[in-house]
């Protein structure tokens, strides 16, 4: 339910000074400037999310490299982004600061009236090195969709709504392999809790019916280190409005429990592109997407897999499906181009989208340790189909979605990135 963030939409469309300035300065020779692009294309987000602003000073969206094997708010994932969410706005801002072409600090943060979060980076990247060596701290706090959709809402002592708090920090190296493959490797520390207020409040680790929220054996926050491996292949002809071609994200975690059990993870997220035929000259694709994932050992319920929402099946609201320790989900999508035109000298190229998803946890709902029992009437397996309107720029992809679930019922999405 997501139709007010078309607000956002049309403020980007009225910002005024979208052309580009001329350069003061020849400019590189093509094959200079495809050259330098090469080498620092892993430092640059993955396509399609909101990018308002440049390499320095303020701007809207994010300006993390991807791949990525750090935690943290902005930090895009292997599967399911943001389906933990209870979101309204999950807008994100940041500021970049070069101390010169070898170091960086970056600053990103995330506004929503149910979410808030703030990542702080430092990045060095000498010429010398092939990739880039960061540091990060993090925090954040925000509802979890599992614990408010769905019917089923969990409640802390003395009826109090939860929040889960998070924090943590690490330091990552992302190398690049080859053109298509970039490997980024990661040590992490991080503590999720469940709270009575979105800062601040009191901590519990049962719920107001006596049931545990967390896998750690006395505190009510849980305590991880962890080893992280996130992988990036791609073949896609454009980053940001792609038309063939694959991506294949892919990882493992390693978490080791400081008061509570450890678990390895695995992910992966396979989207293959199709050109397709289409009732005009444009530019027409079909989109297959696998993702699927499983956990090895008792994760945190934060860590679980959680379906539903306009990045798992849509149809439904974020959390309003089952948890599990693993899951699978397919999306197959039609993209037929309808239209470009060109506003403030920049063009945005708008699409129909034929889509249909499904996921399942296949079974694995009952397996996890730290869910209330309230929370197994949700539905294991379910799809969700409908139709778009996508409008894609150098400014993002913004999509515009109907979408009906098994049981009949509609929902409305507006959000901004790519699914994959």
């Amino acid at each position: 339910m997501r139709c007010w963030k078309c607000l956002l939409m049309i403020v980007l469309l009225c910002l005024p000074g979208w052309a580009e300035p001329e350069p003061s300065e020849p400019a590189a020779p093509p094959e200079a400037t495809e050259e330098a692009q090469d080498e620092t294309d892993f430092m640059r987000p993955s396509g399609g999310q909101l990018g308002i602003g440049g390499d320095e000073g303020f701007g809207l969206g994010t300006a993390v490299g991807d791949p990525t094997a750090l935690n943290g708010p902005t930090r895009t994932p292997i599967v399911l982004f943001g389906t933990d969410r209870e979101s309204l706005i999950d807008l994100t801002g940041y500021y970049s600061h070069k101390f010169n072409s070898e170091h960086r600090l970056l600053v990103e943060g995330s506004l929503d009236p149910n979410y808030l979060g703030l990542d702080v980076s430092y990045t060095i990247s000498p010429k010398a090195w092939e990739g880039a060596l960061t540091f990060n701290s993090w925090i954040a706090s925000g509802s979890f969709a599992p614990y408010e959709a769905g019917g089923r809402e969990i409640f802390l002592p003395p009826n109090r709504n939860a929040h889960v708090q998070m924090l943590g920090g690490g330091v990552e190296y992302v190398q690049p392999f080859t053109e298509e493959l970039d490997v980024a490797f990661g040590l992490n520390y991080q503590q999720y809790a469940f709270s009575t207020a979105l800062l601040g409040g009191s901590r519990y680790r049962v719920d107001s019916n006596g049931f545990p929220l967390t896998v750690a054996n006395r505190s009510a926050a849980e305590d991880f280190l962890g080893f992280r491996i996130h992988g990036l292949f791609s073949t896609l002809d454009d980053r940001d409005l792609p038309i063939e071609g694959t991506k294949i994200r892919f990882g493992m975690e390693q978490s080791i429990g400081l008061g509570a059990p450890s678990f390895n993870q695995l992910s992966a997220n396979v989207a293959h592109l199709f050109r397709m035929p289409g009732f005009n000259d444009g530019d027409h694709s079909l989109l297959v997407n696998l993702q699927a994932g499983t956990n090895l050992g008792e994760p945190p319920p934060i860590r679980a897999f959680h379906m539903g929402g306009a990045q798992s099946v849509r149809g439904y609201d974020p959390g309003e499906l089952a948890s599990g320790k693993s899951f699978l989900q397919t999306t197959v999508e039609y993209r037929h181009h309808l239209h470009t035109f060109n506003l403030f000298d920049t063009d945005f190229h708008a699409r129909l989208a034929l889509f249909h998803d499904y996921g399942t946890t296949l079974g694995t709902a009952d397996q996890l340790r730290g869910m209330p029992p309230i929370l197994l009437g949700k539905p294991e397996h379910a799809y969700g189909y409908g139709a778009g309107i996508h409008l894609a720029s150098e400014y993002g992809l913004f999509r515009l979605e109907s979408a009906w679930n098994g049981q009949g019922q509609n929902s409305f999405y507006f959000t901004v990135g790519e699914r994959f």
